[in-house]
């Protein structure tokens, strides 16, 4: 409990507020772990340290961050002096600890004798501090989904797979070791997990009598979504550059796939086209001038995916590497998947509980 006494502020504790010996303040005095004031509470006092020390934090993700410490002549809960009157953060007494409470009113009428473009200034200081406040999240610097999926691409590894190649894991024991790695809670793990099973690279099963298990449909799939994720996110640090590769347009994505389509039937590596059927069947199938056909295809040649060549009996024909195709056609699809992804996982990483009304500690 606290304990209330007036004190002359003649002995240098408030230095620096310019008061005059004959004030007096009201002191209070709080046991450790004494609430001073909590987060979401309305509030009239600023407060000085006098004696002792002083934990200041706020409830993030339903988690205590501890934000600062303070000791005897720090300042605490000014921001209340300057328009919202509730409280952004909690501060508790870490030992026993004695604090100069200051009422809004006394602190105006101190105001009134400082210049009005101090006065300006200070609100709009004030009002700075108050929405880095607000904003404050430690965890949002953290990419919190990039680093679950990142964890998630190793403990797969360990899962159960099946004829049609999904891998598998028990649902609680991947939120428990992801937890665990990261050191986040429950909640958040789940929350990703939860946004993951509802895409098309992942999923969840239930068997009767079984616990949910989280799904991946292809697990080299799901590493080349964790590799992106981790390239992605360092070239944003500025710590690596992304190989420079010009990704496939629309257009030629569509060529690709017109090119498997129409290669002959067979099992062979390289299937040959003659080149007038093959642009015959080309242009049936897109919107595009010649002129704008053969320019794809000369970006495709230089991939190595559709080559121009003649046969032994000098005929122009386009020859399909079916398993180059395969895989740029695959890759190409992969990043339009995992640009959707990634701005499901750059949401996810901003998830936080929505901060009360108070601004100002």
């Amino acid at each position: 409990m606290s304990i209330h006494r007036e004190i002359k502020l003649s002995d240098g504790k408030a230095k620096g507020l310019q008061m005059k010996p004959k004030d007096k303040r009201l002191e209070v005095d709080f046991q450790p772990g004494d609430v001073i004031f909590r987060e979401g509470d309305e509030g009239n006092h600023l407060y000085i340290v006098s004696s002792g020390d002083v934990e200041i934090s706020k409830e993030i993700d339903d988690e205590k961050v501890i934000l600062t410490k303070l000791k005897a002549g720090d300042m605490f809960g000014e921001m209340v002096m300057v328009g919202s009157n509730i409280r952004s953060g909690t501060a508790t007494a870490l030992s026993p600890t004695s604090c100069i409470s200051i009422d809004r009113m006394m602190f105006r009428r101190k105001m009134a004798d400082v210049p009005e473009w101090m006065q300006k200034f200070f609100g709009i200081m004030v009002e700075r501090l108050r929405e880095t406040t607000r904003r404050f999240n430690p965890k949002q610097h953290r990419p919190t989904g990039h680093q679950i999926v990142e964890a998630l691409a190793i403990l797969l590894n360990e899962g159960e797979i099946d004829h049609h190649g999904k891998v598998y894991l028990p649902w609680g024991n991947l939120v428990q070791r992801i937890r665990y790695i990261l050191a986040i809670p429950d909640r958040q793990v789940t929350m990703a997990l939860e946004m993951l099973a509802n895409t098309e690279i992942a999923g969840y099963k239930v068997e009767s009598g079984e616990e949910r298990r989280f799904m991946v449909n292809s697990l080299d799939q799901f590493q080349q979504f964790a590799q992106f994720l981790r390239q992605r996110f360092l070239a944003r640090e500025k710590k690596m550059t992304i190989p420079a590769s010009r990704p496939l347009t629309d257009e030629e994505y569509g060529v690709l796939q017109s090119a498997v389509a129409l290669s002959e039937r067979g099992e062979q590596k390289l299937q040959a086209l003659d080149i007038a059927e093959f642009e015959k069947g080309l242009a049936d199938r897109f919107d595009l001038s010649p002129e704008e056909i053969e320019k794809i295809l000369k970006t495709l040649n230089k991939l190595g995916v559709i080559r121009e060549e003649r046969t032994q009996k000098k005929k122009p024909v386009r020859r399909v590497d079916l398993v180059k195709c395969s895989d740029k056609i695959t890759a190409f699809q992969n990043v339009k998947i995992f640009n959707i992804l990634e701005e499901k996982i750059m949401a996810h990483s901003a998830i936080s509980v929505p901060q009360r009304k108070g601004e100002g500690v």
